[in-house]
């Protein structure tokens, strides 16, 4: 049989699509609403993905550091920052002392964590002192005064998540698992867009400190690159160091993120599936409707000696050409 140029397979298919331009059309909406449901989802998925994670970077930077084993404190912390410090691609790094604490008001009490910072450190990694909603952050040295992230300030007036908060101007009374009592002034609510770090008690370094008899001693330190491309090489910079300290990226400390997108994955997933079912079963339905309405043409193009492929190759050219049109009007 005679194999037809593929030119002609081209004009043929335009000239039938441009003969049905309204069924084109018909077929390019049915598909673009099918498509809808893909696009949509995985665009909601991409930027949850991207929420989550700046969540994390802006609150603990890029490179988490912390002690090694079982201590709690990094010792000669002063020291030890100045080496972090003069590392390649390294834009800030922020020293932090937590301590496990009962924050106290009125009738509630909440366990959390509170954690010791200098605001100076943190504007260069975090938006800890940055995102204030209510009030200001407190001043370097203080020893009265505590910002709440805002979890923390929500829970405290006695009804989670009704959008009321503490006043700025509360008295609190914070009690440490060694069972030091003290009373502070809440000056300022902060709302880092992080579920951990919105449950802390921020102090001064200086205070945490005090509450905790150190000197020279931090947490850890959370550290950020100019670029997310850097993190490994300033993490292997870092290891070379042989302080000790263990050296974390972002991801590695923050799984819960992952868990979380892998919840919202799997109904993406099937709405995705479920979008990419509903075009296939239209572009079946639109190839089996011209394949009855053709027969005849088919029939004579059989009888004029045409291969069976070019038939398969025109309803084939056709069907990518309705997927396209479906795509960019979905689009």
């Amino acid at each position: 049989m005679e194999k037809l140029h593929p030119r002609t397979l081209l004009y043929y298919a335009f000239k039938d699509l441009t003969r049905n331009f309204r069924m084109v059309l018909m077929v390019a909406t049915a598909l673009a609403f099918s498509l809808l449901g893909f696009f949509v989802s995985s665009s909601l998925l991409a930027g949850f993905r991207q929420i989550l994670q700046n969540s994390v970077i802006n609150t603990y930077g890029h490179i988490i550091v912390k002690p090694t084993g079982d201590d709690k404190y990094i010792g000669n912390a002063s020291e030890t920052l100045d080496k972090l410090q003069e590392q390649a691609h390294v834009t800030g790094i922020a020293a932090r002392l937590e301590l496990p604490l009962q924050v106290s008001y009125k009738d509630f009490a909440i366990g959390t964590l509170g954690a010791g910072v200098v605001e100076q450190e943190e504007n260069s990694v975090s938006v800890l002192s940055k995102n204030i909603i209510e009030g200001d952050f407190f001043e370097t040295d203080s020893e009265d005064s505590v910002v709440v992230g805002r979890s923390i300030a929500d829970d405290l007036d006695g009804r989670t998540d009704d959008g009321k908060a503490i006043e700025v101007g509360a008295e609190v009374e914070i009690t440490t698992s060694a069972g030091r009592l003290r009373e502070y002034t809440v000056v300022g609510i902060t709302d880092t867009k992080n579920i951990v770090s919105n449950r802390y008690v921020y102090f001064s370094r200086k205070e945490t400190e005090n509450l905790l008899s150190l000197s020279d001693e931090v947490s850890g330190y959370v550290i950020k690159v100019d670029t997310v491309n850097n993190i490994g090489a300033v993490k292997d910079e870092i290891n070379n160091l042989k302080l000790p300290i263990h050296v974390y990226s972002w991801d590695e400390q923050a799984l819960y993120v992952q868990d979380i997108i892998n919840t919202f994955s799997v109904v993406s997933n099937l709405i995705n599936a479920i979008s990419l079912f509903a075009a296939a079963t239209v572009m079946f339905v639109v190839i089996s409707i011209n394949t009855e309405r053709k027969r005849k043409e088919i029939a004579t193009l059989r009888s004029l000696g045409t291969d069976a492929s070019f038939i398969i190759a025109f309803f084939i050219a056709e069907a990518i050409v309705y997927t396209l049109s479906g795509m960019l009007v979905g689009a």
